[in-house]
């Protein structure tokens, strides 16, 4: 755990989203608490400065010659080795693209859609009696009232802990990437994750550096694919997708989905009113 329940725990979250991934989205983000937060950030100045202080951000997009900067993978190496220690993790969410346009996931829209997914990752993750203060890369949104309304239902769900228990979450603010280090970290790593659950390091033509940054990240962590579902830290990855069965003549409409690398084994879940209401039998 990033920090322990109680009084005065905070978590920090820093999330950023690869999505189209050959049928997937992926949704990343870093878990921090607020003094490991502040150590990362400084470590990553001190790269920057490393190297003559390299303008703009740095992004999964950038990486498209023949080689990787060294930057990069001193800054992949430095991430990884802060989360490894237990000061903090990766939990990353790989939906299936088609799941995210089924009527009773989506409600009215495509972005509801995509906070939905936010909404599964970051419940499946909060700790009950820690804040989590939320910060998502910034984004032009339809609805502007999608993040109090995405922070409202993730309290709900803890609601029968008050007053004892104050909601887990503080807030979900939007921030630019260009000024967040730490947002550029998340970027890295999901668009690694998703250039592997897309198997683009596969094809012919692949870029020589996105595939050795992501084979970098790999070795960091003693895995030979970034996209299969993993219940282990410092990076989890959790996959949903629809399930093969469905539930049909109910009264409500109901849809029952897959989740790979929650736990070591598949869990089979029911969602009913845009809710996750309970495992399947």
């Amino acid at each position: 755990m990033v920090a322990r329940s109680g009084l005065g725990g905070r978590v920090e979250v820093f999330g950023d989203e690869s999505l189209s991934r050959n049928g997937w989205d992926v949704f990343a983000s870093l878990w921090l608490t607020p003094e490991d937060s502040a150590e990362l950030r400084a470590g990553l100045s001190d790269i920057r400065r490393i190297y003559g202080g390299f303008p703009g951000e740095i992004k999964w997009n950038k990486p498209s010659g023949s080689r990787v900067h060294p930057a990069y993978l001193d800054v992949v190496d430095f991430g990884i080795d802060v989360v490894s220690r237990g000061r903090g993790e990766f939990r990353v969410l790989v939906i299936e693209r088609a799941l995210t346009r089924e009527r009773i996931w989506t409600g009215p829209d495509r972005e509801a859609g995509l906070f939905r997914a936010w909404e599964l990752l970051l419940s499946e993750f909060l700790n009950p009696g820690v804040r989590h203060l939320v910060y998502l890369d910034d984004r032009t949104l339809r609805n502007r009232l999608r993040l109090r309304e995405t922070r409202l239902a993730l309290n709900r769900r803890y609601s029968h802990l008050l007053p004892a228990v104050a909601p887990p979450i503080a807030g979900i603010i939007t921030r630019r990437s260009d000024g967040d280090d730490l947002l550029q970290l998340v970027d890295l790593f999901a668009g690694a994750i998703g250039y592997h659950v897309a198997a683009q390091h596969r094809r012919p033509g692949a870029s020589p550096g996105k595939v050795a940054l992501a084979e970098a990240i790999c070795r960091r962590l003693g895995r030979s694919d970034l996209g299969v579902p993993s219940c282990h830290p410092p990076v989890r990855v959790v996959r949903v997708r629809r399930a093969a069965s469905q539930i049909t003549g109910a009264a409500a409409p109901m849809l029952v989905i897959d989740i790979e690398g929650r736990t070591e084994e598949r869990q089979t879940r029911v969602l009913m009113g845009h809710e996750i209401i309970a495992p399947a039998a």
